[in-house]
C-alpha cells in the first residue's frame, strides 16, 4: 500500500488541471503581448511627435500647443496617422531659412518601413495620402541645403525616400521667395498624384536621384505677385506625366500697375511687355529629365489665341545698353538637348508702341492675326536640320506679310537668312506709326508690294 501510494502521488497533473495553467499561460502570454504592444506604441507615437517637433524646428516653426496634433500608430498594420498639424512660425530663425508654417489637415503613411526609419537612414512606404491647407512657405537661395542641415541633415548617413504611391492635395496656400516674389494657389488648390517617388536627403546633387511615375498634377488660379512690379496668372495648370503633356490655359503676365502707368516710374526707358496667352500646350514632355538634368524638352509647343503688348518710353532717360542675343545664340544657351521639334503660333497679335514725343503721343505698330510654325528650335550635337521659322501676319490691319528665317543653331556666328514679303496696302495705313515718330501723316496713295 505505501508503494502504491508512493507511485500514485507522483503522476502527473490532470487533464483539468494541464487545461488550466494553460489558460493562465495564454492570458498572461496575451496580456504581456498587449502590454508590449502597447508600450511599442506609445514610444511609436513618441518618436513620431519627437520627429514632428524636430522637422518644425528645421522649417523655422513650432507644433502648436493649443492644438495638438491627433497622432495613431498601428504597429500591425504599420501605419501611421496624424490629424490636426497645426505648424506656427517661430522667432529667431535666420534669414537664409527655409521657412514653412500652415495646417496640416491630415496625413497618412502606410506600409511605413519601421526598420528603415529607425536603424536603415531609410523612408520607405507603400502609400502616402496627405491633405493641406493655409501653407506659406517662404524659400531662400539655399533653403534646400538648410533644410537638409535639419535633424536627418545633422545625420552624417544619406537618406533615401521610397514612396510606392501617393496623393496630395494642397488647398490655398502661398510661397514667397528671397526676392519678395509671391505665388498664391487658390482654392480648390493644388492635387497631386503619382508612384514610385523616389529621392534622396543630405548630399548637394540631391535631385539627380529624383524619379516618379505617373504624376498627374494640377491647380486652378494661380497668382503671382514679383517684386519687379510685375504680375502674372494661369486659370488652369496641368502635368501629366504619362501622357508627356504640360497644359496652361488663359495665362496672363504684365505689370499692375498697367504698361504705360508702370514705365512712367522707371528711371530709363525699358520694355515694358504684357502678354495674354489663352492655351499653351506642350507635348512631350520628360518631366523627370528636366528636374534631374535640367534639360527641358518638347517635341511640339502650340500657343493658342493671344497677344502681346510691347511698349517703350524713349522719353526717358537712355539706360544701360543690354546686349540682346540673337535666336541662335538664345538657343544654344540651355543645356544641350533643351528646345522643341516644332512650335506651332495660332492666332497671335503683337502690338508695339514707342514715344519720342509727349505731345505726339504713341506710335502703334500691329501685327494681327499672326500664324507661325518653327522647327528645328532644339540644341543639339549634330544640327543637321536647322532653325526654320514659317510665318504670316496681317500689319497695320490692312497688308498680309510673309515671313521666312533660316538658320543653324550650332553656327557661332548667328548667321541667317530672311525672305519677307508685304502686300498691297494704303500708305494712310502707316499714320500710327510715321505720325508719333516724325510727325508726317499720308492723305493718299498705296504701296503695292513690298
Amino acid at each position: 500500500m505505501g508503494a502504491g501510494a508512493a507511485y500514485k502521488s507522483r503522476k502527473g497533473p490532470s487533464q483539468e488541471q494541464r487545461w488550466q495553467r494553460w489558460t493562465i499561460g495564454s492570458i498572461v502570454g496575451v496580456a504581456v503581448a498587449v502590454l508590449l504592444y502597447g508600450l511599442a506604441g506609445l514610444a511609436a507615437e513618441r518618436y513620431v511627435r519627437e520627429q514632428l517637433r524636430a522637422g518644425a524646428t528645421a522649417l523655422c516653426s513650432e507644433v502648436d500647443r493649443n492644438r495638438a496634433p491627433e497622432i495613431v500608430v498601428n504597429l500591425f498594420r504599420q501605419s501611421v496617422s496624424i490629424t490636426g498639424l497645426t505648424l506656427v512660425p517661430m522667432t529667431g530663425c535666420p534669414s537664409s531659412s527655409l521657412k514653412i508654417h500652415g495646417r496640416l489637415d491630415s496625413a497618412q503613411f502606410t506600409g511605413l518601413s519601421l526598420l528603415g526609419l529607425l536603424f536603415r537612414d531609410r523612408v520607405e512606404m507603400d502609400h502616402l495620402r496627405l491633405c493641406l491647407s493655409g501653407a506659406i512657405a517662404a524659400l531662400a537661395h539655399d533653403s534646400l541645403r538648410v533644410a537638409t542641415d535639419g535633424p536627418m541633415g545633422r545625420n552624417p548617413d544619406v537618406w533615401s525616400v521610397a514612396i510606392g504611391s501617393f496623393s496630395v492635395v494642397m488647398h490655398s496656400s502661398s510661397v514667397i521667395n528671397q526676392a519678395g516674389d509671391t505665388i498664391i494657389c487658390h482654392d480648390p488648390g493644388v492635387s497631386m498624384s503619382g508612384k514610385d517617388l523616389r529621392f534622396i536627403i543630405g548630399q548637394e546633387d540631391a535631385h539627380a536621384s529624383f524619379g516618379v511615375q505617373g504624376l498627374l498634377l494640377s491647380t486652378d488660379s494661380l497668382v503671382g505677385r514679383m517684386a519687379s512690379g510685375y504680375a502674372w496668372s494661369v486659370r488652369n495648370f496641368r502635368i501629366d506625366q504619362a501622357l508627356g503633356t504640360l497644359h496652361l490655359l488663359r495665362t496672363r503676365i504684365g505689370p499692375s500697375l498697367g504698361v504705360e502707368a508702370f514705365s512712367a516710374t522707371l528711371p530709363s526707358e525699358t520694355d515694358v511687355i504684357e502678354a495674354r496667352l489663352d492655351t499653351m500646350l506642350f507635348d512631350g514632355f520628360e518631366l523627370v529629365k528636366a528636374f534631374t538634368q535640367k534639360v527641358y524638352s518638347f517635341r511640339r509647343m502650340q500657343l493658342t489665341s493671344g497677344s502681346v503688348l510691347v511698349l517703350r518710353d524713349k522719353v526717358a532717360a537712355d539706360g544701360k545698353d543690354h546686349e540682346k542675343p540673337l535666336l541662335s545664340h538664345l538657343i544654344r544657351s540651355f543645356p544641350l538637348g533643351s528646345g522643341a521639334d516644332s512650335i506651332i503660333v495660332h492666332g497671335l497679335d503683337v502690338e508695339y508702341r514707342e514715344r519720342i514725343d509727349v505731345q505726339r503721343g504713341y506710335a502703334v505698330i500691329p501685327f494681327t492675326e499672326i500664324e507661325a510654325v518653327i522647327t528645328g528650335a532644339r540644341h543639339t550635337a549634330n544640327d543637321t536640320s536647322g532653325l526654320i521659322v514659317r510665318a504670316g501676319a496681317v500689319a497695320f490691319g490692312a497688308a498680309s506679310i510673309s515671313f521666312l528665317l533660316r538658320a543653324r543653331i550650332a553656327d557661332t556666328t548667328d548667321r541667317f537668312v530672311i525672305e519677307a514679303s508685304i502686300g498691297p496696302m494704303p500708305f494712310s495705313a502707316l499714320n500710327s506709326a510715321t505720325g508719333p515718330l516724325v510727325d508726317i501723316r499720308a492723305t493718299e496713295g498705296r504701296i503695292d508690294t513690298v
